[in-house]
């Protein structure tokens, strides 16, 4: 069975399930499944309004080189445009300050990858994962394409967010890399407190 609260409601409710569970017998299944959704409320209802980052930097695995990024005006839907090259792959670096949650599962493209490794502590939660562009067929002159991206975290939470790309063949390096070199992707997220919901997306820097 899924848990969704309201992180208004959860204190109220936990203590309120405490006190009875202080002063009842229940069998032990009982008491323990009761006593770990109050645990996961109380912890939800605490993360509410809460303020992190997510930072993601992409480079290429054959040599480090880094993304590049153009400034496409008002002609699509995105004013910026990163340029990725097609058959290729990439390291993915995913940077949360501070860690908030647990990282349980990314999809780039639709795709879900594995996570590489990952080192988590009370300042910052680093993951690493490879992304392979493999099968992308280059885009049409004058088009763009939205790359979604989801990260979803152990508490049940999640970010929801795309980047406008445009795909190049691998033999036209004049081209994806020409521009300004994409160091990171900041997001500025701000918690919901509720399981199963998206995470707010204040602000998206590409620095």
């Amino acid at each position: 069975a899924a848990f969704i609260f309201s992180s208004s409601a959860s204190f109220s409710w936990a203590f309120f399930e405490f006190g009875r569970l202080s002063q009842r017998a229940l069998p032990g299944n009982v008491r323990s499944i009761r006593i770990q959704i109050i645990v996961f409320s109380l912890r939800m209802a605490a993360r509410e309004g809460e303020f992190f980052r997510v930072n993601l930097v992409v480079r290429s695995v054959k040599d480090d080189s880094p993304l590049f990024i153009k400034n496409d005006g008002e002609r699509f839907k995105d004013n910026r445009t990163v340029k990725i090259c097609s058959d290729h792959s990439y390291k993915v670096t995913i940077t949360i300050k501070p860690s908030f949650s647990k990282v349980a599962r990314v999809a780039w493209g639709g795709v879900d990858l594995p996570l590489d490794s990952s080192k988590v502590d009370e300042g910052c939660g680093t993951y690493e994962l490879k992304w392979s562009t493999n099968g992308i067929e280059p885009s049409k002159s004058s088009t763009r394409s939205q790359l979604p991206i989801t990260i979803n975290f152990e508490s049940g939470e999640q970010v929801l967010f795309s980047v406008q790309c445009k795909y190049y063949k691998p033999t036209d390096q004049t081209h994806y890399r020409w521009g300004d070199q994409l160091k990171g992707i900041e997001l500025e997220c701000k918690a919901t407190g509720i399981a199963g919901d998206s995470i707010n997306v204040m602000k998206t820097t590409f620095r």
